[in-house]
């Protein structure tokens, strides 16, 4: 027990009550120990605290077990490519880590400048003392050359053990080129976040590669209205080589007809999240199970020529959600293709509607297409509705075995009184919130007589 910090733990050791609790804690088996220390969440608490106690516990912190909560963000200086000491003794002496995360910093305080000025690490050289194993790595920011070959070197080495990997494709053609050819050699990699520039230069680095790949999330770092070529080739490429083993896409820009035709090969998916003129890429998907379709561009609608799904071929699916997240023309093509996949998908239990404050215009034209959706499906058990009209109150009110409802509309005056009283008279235990708003249908003028 000598040289234990009196700050790093709040008992007093002093006492005959707590020092006895500190014996039996010494006692217990090492599994026991190890499932404790794997909740502790700070890694200065492993190194400086625990592994003072007694040469048991000494030897249980250097047990990766005990570091599997365990995250590190490690600031790396934009300019200089340094790192603060106390993040480099981190990675220089924990054996395990379940997430590491880089950003860049420009501004420094005074404290934090001592510590950097202390050794001036950099990036570069504390990773080539690190050992310790991660699976998850978080590298969405900005780095320098140096830096960025670093990291990609430090990844090739541990793509035995790197799991997850979220990264920002960016900078000069041979940086971007570098990360790329990192990202392939992750052969054991399981999700994939990748954020690429507007006009990403892209020789077919990712072909027939990453076939353990099981999560595909993709974005640009600015909203594109017209998406370059070298996007849609990169995405084909990531979806070809993971089809076989792709569960969840997310993928938010615009696909074109060959990562369509890509897509549909992922037979395995059970949730995607994508564009609406994707949807005739779910056309034969059986496993599917949650699919979410956006409208992010005021050129994202569903083509008049899509393939729709057909009947029955999507009878997995339970939950469908429809995000309209910007101004749109009123024809999207959305009446038709919930139509469609009100027949592809009969079992769907979860529908979610959701607009944003720019796409308020398009409310009334959807809405006939909503109602439809729900007079055709009257098992479904959870609706949420962001906003709406008096249509659907009664649409609402037939949903039988509904137990969830979560609906923001706005009925006319004359209809608010009977709208409130069609809810309050809906059996079951429904849980949720009703919003309902009284609005004048038509403007009304009011004229002050003056004196």
């Amino acid at each position: 027990m000598r040289g234990f910090p009196a700050k790093a733990a709040s008992l007093d050791f002093r006492s005959p009550i707590h020092g006895s609790a500190v014996i039996i804690m010494e006692n217990l088996p090492t599994e026991v120990l190890l499932n404790i220390f794997g909740r502790l969440k700070d890694a200065t608490t492993l190194l400086d605290c625990v592994s003072l106690v007694c040469w048991r516990w000494n030897a249980l912190a250097k047990d990766p077990r005990a570091w599997a909560s365990v995250s590190c963000t490690c600031y790396v200086m934009q300019k200089t490519s340094t790192i603060f000491k106390s993040t480099a003794r981190i990675l220089k002496h924990a054996p395990a880590l379940s997430k590491l995360t880089f950003r860049t910093r420009e501004l420094v305080s005074a404290e934090e400048a001592a510590d950097l000025i202390a050794d001036g690490l950099t990036l570069g050289e504390v990773l080539n003392l690190c050992r310790c194993s991660i699976s998850t790595v978080d590298v969405c920011c900005t780095l320098t050359m140096a830096a960025t070959q670093a990291v990609c070197a430090w990844m090739e080495r541990n793509s035995h053990t790197l799991r997850s990997l979220s990264m920002f494709v960016n900078g000069k053609l041979n940086q971007r080129r570098r990360q790329l050819n990192s990202i392939k050699s992750l052969v054991h990699l399981q999700e994939l976040v990748l954020v690429v520039r507007e006009s990403p230069r892209y020789q077919r680095e990712l072909h027939e590669s990453l076939t353990s790949l099981r999560v595909l999330k993709y974005s640009v770092s600015t909203p594109l209205r017209k998406v370059p070529e070298n996007h849609v080739r990169l995405l084909a490429d990531l979806l070809r080589g993971a089809a076989a083993t792709l569960c969840h896409v997310d993928i938010d820009v615009i696909l074109g007809p060959s990562a369509v035709q890509a897509l549909k090969q992922c037979t395995r998916l059970t949730s995607a999240t994508l564009n609406m003129g994707a949807v005739g890429a779910v056309h034969a998907m059986a496993s599917l199970r949650e699919l979410t379709l956006a409208v992010r561009s005021p050129d994202d609608r569903c083509p008049r020529n899509a393939e729709m799904p057909a009947v029955g071929t999507l009878c997995g699916l339970r939950l469908l959600r429809l995000n309209v997240e910007t101004i749109v023309k009123a024809d999207v093509g959305c009446g038709p293709m919930l139509q469609a996949l009100g027949l592809a998908a009969p079992n769907v239990a979860t529908l979610v509607v959701n607009y944003g404050r720019s796409a308020s215009a398009l409310v009334p034209a959807m809405e006939k297409d909503v109602c439809e959706f729900l007079e055709t499906h009257p098992g479904l058990t959870a609706v949420t509705i962001s906003s709406g009209g008096a249509s659907l109150v009664p649409r609402l009110a037939g949903l039988t075995d509904l137990q969830d409802l979560r609906v923001d509309l706005r009925i006319p005056l004359n209809d608010w009184g009977t709208s409130c009283e069609t809810f309050r008279s809906m059996s079951g235990p429904i849980r949720g919130v009703v919003k309902l708003i009284p609005v004048e249908v038509e403007p009304k003028t009011f004229r002050w007589m003056q004196r």
